[in-house]
């Protein structure tokens, strides 16, 4: 909702300048509400501004697999179940553990590409919000 809104007066204002706005143009101007709304996006995405969750539901899957790997980090087994339960996670929740999933393992680019794909996942969803406001809008 804030995102659409900036990119209605972007756009009103491209269309301001010239008169008219091209493809083009409209184009410039989603990739100009892209990235001044992202941070935006990412806040509304993330709850900012909710209700706190501080007594969130930890499955007792998580909590023995968070176990196991206090007593060996390298648990793949364990790991696994970590990895899932992020994927099915907002990237806010789910990035602490990516974080962990990469510095335990640096040179495995499975795991990176498993967070960077989180990563962009929430990019391509705004962008895809930017882009039906303005077709709707045209």
């Amino acid at each position: 909702p804030r995102a659409a809104g900036r990119l209605d007066a972007i756009l009103s204002e491209r269309e301001g300048e010239s008169g008219t706005l091209g493809s083009a143009g409209a184009c410039e101007c989603v990739l100009a509400a892209a990235a001044s709304g992202f941070a935006a996006f990412l806040a509304e995405m993330s709850g900012e501004g909710a209700v706190d969750q501080a007594a969130e539901y930890v499955p007792e899957k998580v909590k023995k697999a968070e176990k196991k790997l206090e007593d060996n980090p390298y648990d793949l087994d364990a790991w696994s179940i970590l990895i899932r339960e992020a994927q099915n996670q907002p990237i806010d929740k789910a990035r602490k553990t990516y974080d962990r999933l990469v510095s335990q393992f640096p040179s495995s680019g499975r795991f990176w590409k498993l967070f960077i794909e989180a990563e962009v996942n929430i990019l391509n969803i705004f962008l895809i919000q930017s882009l039906g406001i303005q077709l709707i809008r045209y």
